[in-house]
């Protein structure tokens, strides 16, 4: 049998078969590697990302609205025990 025989499949399946075969050997850090030098992924849009989930994640977790001040300072309510309510306003 000749060295490019592929059988059935053609070359297409043995190209399949061969590019299953390269993911699988490879490890994770190494296919964000491969991603990160061949600009499929973007560092800074990852950093980005990562910083905005905590933000959501921070900003779920909090009971009280906050709001932004005619003077530019945000405003919240945090609880505090010591208060009458329960809670305190900052800044």
């Amino acid at each position: 049998m000749p060295p490019f025989y592929f059988g059935k499949g053609g070359a297409g399946m043995a190209n399949k078969m061969n590019s299953s075969a390269i993911l699988a050997s490879l490890s994770p850090q190494e296919i964000l590697d491969f991603q990160v030098r061949n600009g499929m992924i973007d560092l800074d849009d990852v950093r980005a990302s990562i910083v905005d989930t905590e933000r959501k994640k921070i900003l779920k977790s909090h009971p009280y609205a906050i709001s932004h001040g005619k003077d530019g300072r945000w405003r919240t309510w945090v609880p505090d025990k010591n208060v009458k309510d329960g809670r305190k306003k900052i800044a």
